[in-house]
C-alpha cells in the first residue's frame, strides 16, 4: 500500500532538478555574454591605444615638422586625400588604420609649441542597451 502513495514522485524531483538546472544554465549564458561584450570594448581600448602610439611614434621620427604643427588635424577634419609630405602620408595612415579597427571611429591631434602633444581617438560601441550606440574617447597626452 505504501508504494502506491508514491508514484510518481521521482518524476516530480526530475522536473524540479531540471528546472534548476535550466535556470543556472540561463544564468551563466548571461554571464557569458556579459564578459564577450567587455572583452569587445577592452579590445577597442586597446587598439586605441595602439593608434596613439603610433601616432606618437611618428611624429618622433619626424620631430620638426610635429613640432610646426604639420601634424595638427581636428577629430572632424578629413585626412589627406592625397598626401604629399611625410606628415600627411602619416596622418592618412594613420586615419586608415583607425577607420579598420575600431567601428567608426576617428581621431585627431594637437601639437603645442612647447612639444606636448594630445592625441583623442574617438568611436562608437554598443552601451549597456544593445540597441544604443554610444561614443567613446581616448585621450592620451605626451611630449615629443
Amino acid at each position: 500500500m505504501r508504494a502506491r502513495r508514491q508514484r510518481g514522485i521521482s518524476l516530480i524531483e526530475v522536473m524540479v532538478a531540471l528546472l534548476l538546472l535550466s535556470f543556472g544554465l540561463m544564468g551563466m549564458l548571461g554571464l557569458k555574454m556579459a564578459g564577450l561584450k567587455y572583452t569587445g570594448q577592452a579590445n577597442s581600448r586597446a587598439a586605441a591605444s595602439v593608434h596613439a602610439t603610433d601616432i606618437l611614434d611618428r611624429m618622433r621620427a619626424n620631430p620638426g615638422r610635429a613640432v610646426a604643427g604639420n601634424y595638427n588635424l581636428a577629430l572632424d577634419a578629413a585626412a589627406p586625400a592625397s598626401p604629399v609630405g611625410v606628415a600627411q602620408v602619416d596622418l592618412a595612415q594613420w586615419r586608415r588604420g583607425i577607420a579598420s579597427n575600431l567601428p567608426g571611429g576617428s581621431g585627431s591631434v594637437a601639437v603645442a609649441a612647447d612639444g606636448t602633444v594630445r592625441v583623442v581617438l574617438q568611436w562608437t560601441e554598443r552601451g549597456d542597451q544593445d540597441a544604443e550606440l554610444q561614443t567613446q574617447s581616448f585621450t592620451f597626452d605626451s611630449r615629443l
